[in-house]
């Protein structure tokens, strides 16, 4: 390849014989000139071609990386360092302390926080607030308050939300989000969050928390990036004073940290503050399942660090079950946090996560979860955690090997008209569908039913109505879908939530028509608003659809019997396994089923259930789609199981996508969010 320096010499070469010779003949200098063009004509093409081979050798530009979302800031309100009339030992969700708001008191301790201070402020448009609260009688007139000033102490945004609690006498908790204008982001203005009694009641408050959320580059540094321990106790790696480790009555698996015998001190985690990079981390968090069997109990979940140096003590912080919520013969969770004091300890200190059994009382514990830093509500796509499928690494243990739904690249087309209240149910209702099974939908103002057209490849429309006078749009009813009454034709069961009858109905030739009218009433208790309804036909011999639901730990069964509802329960804690009242099921392959826990963010597992016994196959997690999101980070899912594809085994659809208003539970959501970042989606995973 020609460079610079050659082309130098090769010019000097042609053309200095006819400086040196400093003729005056002009005639004979241009003769010469010309003559040479040729040569210089062919030089310059080979120069050209030089730089236009090495213009290909070179790496093609990289795309510009596209801004994820991720948590921006977090900051949880240190309630047990305060020691003044601000705090009271009477009741705690958790810990030993709470906040006390008594009628005279008109604002609570909160935070206060300069923008500027924050680290990629400029990224951060959305807040979070999230506290407990606890109070003996009818709230009326208490605000979580946030507002934005300008550096002057001019308010430039104020919102209060009021705390509602749906009973008294125990611990609820609120939970919002807020969208934030970029406009109000500006280094020097000041954000104040606090509770404000308005209504002079009286109110308890723990757990104080707030979470700022933004979009960023994927290699942008960001304080809340953590490091999540989880210990299941099925090994002893990483774990200190492991001979308290045995089989007994385990929350997951079969070991758990066993103080049956009144022991002190049990199992510990002791790392180096600089396993978790070269800045220090300013937060520190866990959690673990207690399972008391005795009185008085006092088990402290701890966080302790020594100076390497001269021994002395950094810090120590601890929570305790005392005189909280933690019923006996139960497994309940106790959750810590604490602000570290950067200011007291050096990168080359440990810190250890431990539990002590203060009381001496006969207890249990399992599942330990640490976070070194500020634990994520919503993941982003750059910090997501690929776990092996064929060995799990004993050193980031979790309670159970992940299987993973590998994702169906079919292009959905169709059925994208998804709004947040969406009622989505599916059966074996089109019969040209050869035994697949077809979803309902049924949105305010419409319903329709879509079938996979498996030659298109793409969902298509067999029946839709607009009458606000049909059945299905009738405000205030619930909707289930089986062969309830088991003749092998799929039912649609409509209950009125008001007076409660109830109707089936049969689609036949792309129109419902009434199969059955209840002559009594479906149970009251079974639509109670906060229980989860699922629907199975792999609880009866018959598969004969049957409701399922949990009440108090157990789980129901409702059959349909010569036109009435009977119901039926068995107990399912001979492993200690406690199903919830939120938990969703779903017949799944080789007679499991999906447990869905709708109160987390995500939590799918599969179950095999019989008689008198549960068994836990595995956790469920999902392969990216061709875009790169997984639906679990997403604010709100919502997920079918049925034969979508294929009569011989089944599938998940799955529609994930996010609000408009931020609420991170994704409850309340009053719209759907498009953003490039997380696109929605509707997928099949099997």
């Amino acid at each position: 390849m020609l460079n610079k320096q050659v082309v130098l010499y090769i010019f000097m070469y042609i053309f200095e014989p006819l400086i040196m010779k400093r003729t005056n003949n002009l005639n004979v200098i241009l003769s010469q000139m010309l003559s040479m063009c040729p040569l210089v004509f062919a030089l310059l093409i080979v120069i050209a071609c030089s730089n236009e081979k090495k213009k290909n050798k070179e790496e093609p530009p990289l795309p510009p990386e596209k801004k994820v979302r991720a948590i921006i800031y977090q900051d949880v309100l240190p309630i047990e360092d305060f020691n003044d009339e601000r705090v009271t030992k009477d009741k705690f969700y958790s810990g030993t302390k709470s906040l006390y708001m008594p009628p005279a008191m008109e604002f609570s301790s909160g935070f206060k926080h300069t923008i500027g201070k924050i680290e990629n402020f400029k990224s951060i448009d959305s807040l979070e607030i999230s506290l407990m609260n606890y109070s003996i009688q009818k709230l009326k007139g208490i605000k979580v308050v946030f507002t934005i000033d300008d550096e002057k102490g001019k308010n430039l945004i104020w919102n209060g939300n009021l705390i509602e609690n749906k009973t008294t006498g125990t611990w609820e908790k609120f939970k919002q989000g807020f969208k934030l204008d970029p406009s109000m982001i500006q280094a020097n203005y000041i954000i104040n969050i606090y509770v404000w009694n308005e209504g002079k009641e009286e109110l308890w408050i723990d757990d104080f928390e707030i979470t700022m959320f933004g979009r960023i580059l994927p290699q942008a540094k960001i304080v809340s990036l953590n490091s999540n321990l989880y210990y299941d106790f099925e090994q002893i790696d990483d774990l200190q004073r492991a001979e308290k480790l045995g089989e007994s009555i385990a929350r997951s698996g079969k070991m758990t940290c066993n103080l049956s015998d009144g022991s002190e001190y049990g199992i510990g985690v002791k790392r180096s503050f600089k396993d978790f990079g070269d800045q220090k981390i300013k937060k520190l968090s866990a959690s673990v399942w207690v399972y008391p069997t005795e009185k008085n109990h006092d088990l402290v979940l701890t966080f302790s660090s020594v100076n390497k140096k001269n021994g002395e003590l950094n810090f120590w912080h601890g929570k305790s079950t005392l005189n909280g919520e933690f019923p006996l013969n139960q497994w309940t969770i106790l959750n810590s946090a604490i602000d570290l004091p950067v200011e007291k300890y050096n990168l080359e200190d440990e810190v250890e996560v431990g539990i002590w059994n203060k009381g001496k009382t006969s207890i249990l514990c399992d599942d330990l979860h640490i976070v070194y830093g500020a634990p994520p509500e919503k993941r982003s796509k750059s910090n997501e955690v690929e776990v092996d499928k064929t060995s799990i690494n004993s050193s980031v243990n979790v309670s159970l090997v992940y299987n993973y739904l590998n994702f169906d690249q079919t292009k959905i087309n169709g059925l994208n008209q998804i709004e947040p209240q969406s009622v989505l149910v599916n059966g074996c209702f089109y019969k040209p569908n050869e035994g697949l099974e077809s979803i309902l939908q049924i949105n305010k103002f419409s319903a329709s039913m879509w079938w996979y057209h498996q030659k298109n490849k793409h969902f298509e429309k067999i029946w839709e109505t607009n009458d606000k006078n049909n059945f299905l749009l009738i405000p205030n009813n619930f909707v289930a879908t089986g062969d309830f009454d088991g003749d092998n034709i799929a039912d649609l069961l409509q209950v009125n939530k008001t007076d409660f009858s109830w109707k089936l109905y049969h689609f036949e030739s792309k129109e419902w028509t009434l199969k059955m009218t209840g002559t009594q009433a479906f149970p009251e208790k079974w639509l109670h608003h906060l229980n989860q309804i699922s629907v199975s036909s792999q609880m009866n011999s018959k598969h004969k659809s049957v409701l399922l639901q949990v009440i108090k730990h157990e789980i129901q069964v409702l059959q349909l019997e010569n036109g009435q509802w009977v119901s039926s329960s068995f107990g399912t804690n001979k492993n200690g396994f406690i199903f919830k009242e939120n938990d969703l099921f779903m017949d799944w392959n080789n007679k499991t089923f999906l447990k869905l826990n709708t109160q987390w963010r995500f939590d799918l597992k599969q179950v095999q259930i019989n008689k008198d016994d549960v068994a836990i196959k595995c956790n469920f997690d999902f392969q990216k789609d061709e875009k790169g999101s997984n639906p679990k980070y997403y604010e709100q899912t919502k997920i079918l199981s049925g034969n979508f594809l294929s009569v011989k085994s089944k599938q998940l659809l799955v529609c994930y996508f996010n609000c408009l208003n931020n609420n991170f539970t994704g409850n309340n959501c009053n719209g759907i969010e498009n953003n490039d970042d997380f696109p929605n989606g509707i997928s099949f995973y099997y």
